[in-house]
């Protein structure tokens, strides 16, 4: 059993709409490619600390991924405040898409993902910047990641959650950060970003 078979259904030519197993192998390369242009934006010069804050980066990639899939519904969000909360199954769909990738890359980790969301472990790990603040910071630098690696628009949330499973990977290995915490930060700034209406500039 592969791990990403919680991904069904075949791309066609014509864009389905659906992030697709399929669409996620045939654009593995230039994914890998975007995130490792997005890590370049992650680290000290971010978070302005000395040693960087492993918690913030995985939080801000996850919010990121939460954000694309929110932009993905095509919801306007012109009449919405920054910073408040947005609700529906569109989105719902869309984050849960993401939460399958993570589940799957978390999997290969040897993570089991139905026993790494620990709210516990969020709350007692927190990023030095909120929901709307990583966004608004990482908006347009992931952008510009996407567009030099040539990535379909559909594929943006995987770029972001790959990248934040780059970092709970990194975490485990430096011995900065529990997998099992790391993951859970990672589900957690998915919904988050998914569910929190960014600042419109």
């Amino acid at each position: 059993m592969g791990i990403f078979n919680k991904f069904k259904g075949k791309a066609n030519k014509k864009e389905t709409g659906e992030i697709t197993l399929q669409g996620i192998q045939e654009n593995n390369a230039k994914l890998d490619q975007a995130s490792s242009y997005f890590l370049s934006n992650l680290g000290p010069a971010f978070t302005g600390t000395k040693e960087g804050h492993i918690v913030t980066d995985i939080a801000g990639a996850s919010a990121i991924a939460g954000l694309m899939a929110l932009r993905s519904t095509g919801i306007n969000l012109s009449g919405y405040e920054p910073g408040n909360v947005v609700l529906g199954e569109e989105i719902n769909q869309k984050q849960d898409a993401v939460l399958r990738y993570i589940s799957a890359i978390s999997q290969n980790m040897g993570i089991d993902p139905n026993k790494a969301y620990d709210s516990e472990a969020v709350d007692e790990n927190k990023p030095l910047f909120d929901t709307i603040e990583l966004t608004h910071k990482l908006e347009q630098p992931f952008y510009e990641s996407c567009r030099k690696a040539d990535i379909p628009k559909l594929y943006y949330p995987i770029v972001a959650a790959l990248t934040a499973m780059k970092l709970v990977g990194a975490g485990k290995e430096l011995k900065l950060l529990d997998p099992n915490i790391g993951t859970s930060i990672a589900m957690h700034y998915v919904v988050a970003g998914s569910k929190t209406v960014p600042y419109t500039d």
